[in-house]
């Protein structure tokens, strides 16, 4: 049987490839400057929960074609989010998960979304520079001699990097029937990211005890 541990390894990898695969497939437009893998993917952390991509662009002449291409990494995973920034530092907006802009979604309501089509504004998200330049970052791309988000992080002195908490799987036992059962880490992230507690009872009796 394969260890939590060993399949977060598989996945880590396999999400790694998808971000590189998108670098690939958006170094011919010519418009594309840059491409940052950042976040806990890009950091030690062996269980990182999405993929987070940092783009630079000069303009926006080749938008579509590069959301289609940001799109299809989705047939990997589905968690995936494209901060786009022009090269002179400004934040943009993400590049929207729906095939058509505007689609049917409420989100498209929102104003300015869709303005540059398939760049997505969302209203409940507020971007922070600074925990965004201070997270671990890897170069998948660049064009120019040196990296854009390094010389961002170099003129605003930032030159420490966030260190992401190694969680491990935790064994637990359920006040309910008394079995073990283990905590996993990707729980554990769903847990803290939602600001639950952590559950007291096994899967088996969460669900019995939904069921009423």
């Amino acid at each position: 049987m394969i260890s939590e541990k060993e399949r977060n390894r598989v996945r880590k990898v396999r999400l790694h490839e998808a971000a590189e695969e998108f670098a690939e497939k958006v170094e011919k437009y010519v418009s594309i400057v840059e491409v940052n893998l950042v976040g806990s993917h890009a950091s030690e952390d062996p269980y990182p929960n999405d993929i987070d991509l940092a783009l630079f662009v000069e303009d926006f002449n080749e938008f579509s074609s590069i959301a289609k291409s940001a799109r299809q990494i989705s047939s990997r995973y589905h968690g995936w989010e494209v901060f786009v920034f022009t090269t002179e530092q400004e934040y943009m907006g993400r590049i929207c998960h729906h095939k058509k802009c505007p689609s049917k979604s409420f989100d498209c309501s929102t104003p300015k979304c869709g303005d540059i089509a398939h760049l997505k504004v969302d209203k409940d998200f507020r971007f922070d520079l600074h925990s965004f330049l201070i997270s671990p970052y890897e170069v998948l791309f660049a064009r120019g001699d040196k990296s854009l988000f390094e010389i961002w992080r170099e003129h605003l002195n930032i030159r420490s990097t966030r260190m992401y908490e190694i969680l491990k799987p935790a064994k637990k036992v359920c006040i309910e029937c008394g079995r073990t059962f283990t905590f996993s880490v990707a729980e554990q992230k769903i847990y803290q990211k939602r600001g639950f507690s952590p559950p007291k009872r096994c899967e088996r009796c969460r669900h019995l005890k939904n069921l009423g």
